[in-house]
């Protein structure tokens, strides 16, 4: 993204989601870097999951049901 990160985008959403009293929503990382560091940085910045690319359509699909599932309870 031209202005700003993943991690950085997600810190304005959680932000904004705070401040407006807002529904949490689900953020998935999309990546190729798949490092154990990388995987952690993205979780502890607010990101509820985690993708490598290239993903598999099952992959992608899973983890959507999850987090929707999860979103119904």
């Amino acid at each position: 993204m031209p202005e700003m990160d993943g991690c950085e985008a997600t810190i304005e959403i959680r932000k904004a989601e705070e401040y407006l009293d807002l529904r949490r929503v689900c953020i998935l990382a999309l990546s190729a870097n798949i490092t154990e560091q990388n995987v952690n940085n993205c979780k502890l910045h607010g990101m509820d999951g985690f993708i490598a690319k290239p993903f598999r359509r099952d992959e992608l699909f899973n983890q959507l049901k999850k987090y929707l599932k999860e979103r119904k309870s």
